[in-house]
């Protein structure tokens, strides 16, 4: 499979501009940027309170996409996702992609392969998490088998973008620790600038082809 022709979802950046679109050295009221950044994430994560119907809330949570950093044990297990067009993530991550999947209009997942140096590239969760578990995944030797069952994906984007050029995309729902300092199913919040940055990297990144 050939990822050249694989085109870039612009709606994977479908997020509020309107509070985050500024340059890196200029922020809202004279704050700092780390501030601006923590008041946007704590604005989202309450925007539950705000008022309205519970029909309307529910339209915008719908109208939402979250993003996910997922980690790979190795390239081969993205290859198979790619050809298979499934993934599963470990046992205790199913509910909260679960929740997300059913509670937002999209799931977007960005890949890292462990110990590689780089992020591979994104893809859209497209079903809820299935009731089969595959045994096509690879896993560390020795170690028991932590895939929990395999659920739809498709994949939007295959580059090899490297780790050190993120340095700078801080992620406030993890301490402002730099993205390439995730945990599996670390959540990203949908800060335009974070993510429009993140995703507008991965699209410049080495694309590679599956053979």
């Amino acid at each position: 499979m050939s990822t050249s022709t694989a085109r870039v979802d612009s709606s994977v950046t479908e997020c509020n501009k309107d509070t985050m679109n500024l340059p890196d050295s200029v922020s809202p009221r004279g704050r700092s940027n780390e501030e601006t950044c923590r008041s946007g994430a704590e604005e989202q994560a309450h925007s539950c309170d705000r008022v309205g119907t519970s029909s309307e809330m529910k339209k915008d949570k719908l109208n939402n996409t979250r993003y996910f950093i997922i980690k790979s044990l190795n390239h081969e297990n993205i290859q198979l996702s790619v050809k298979k067009e499934i993934w599963a993530t470990q046992v205790m991550n199913e509910p909260i992609l679960e929740e997300a999947f059913q509670n937002s209009g999209k799931v977007i997942l960005i890949f890292s392969v462990n110990m590689s140096g780089f992020f591979q590239g994104y893809a859209q969760m497209m079903s809820s998490v299935g009731w089969r578990r595959d045994t096509i995944w690879s896993q560390a030797s020795g170690k028991s088998n932590p895939w929990g069952r395999s659920f739809k994906v498709k994949w939007l984007r295959l580059s090899d973008l490297a780790l050190q050029k993120t340095l700078h995309l801080k992620n406030p729902w993890n301490d402002f620790k730099p993205v390439k300092i995730s945990r599996d199913c670390q959540e990203l919040p949908c800060l335009g600038i974070l993510v429009e940055r993140f995703v507008s990297f991965l699209t410049r990144g080495v694309v590679w082809t599956l053979t």
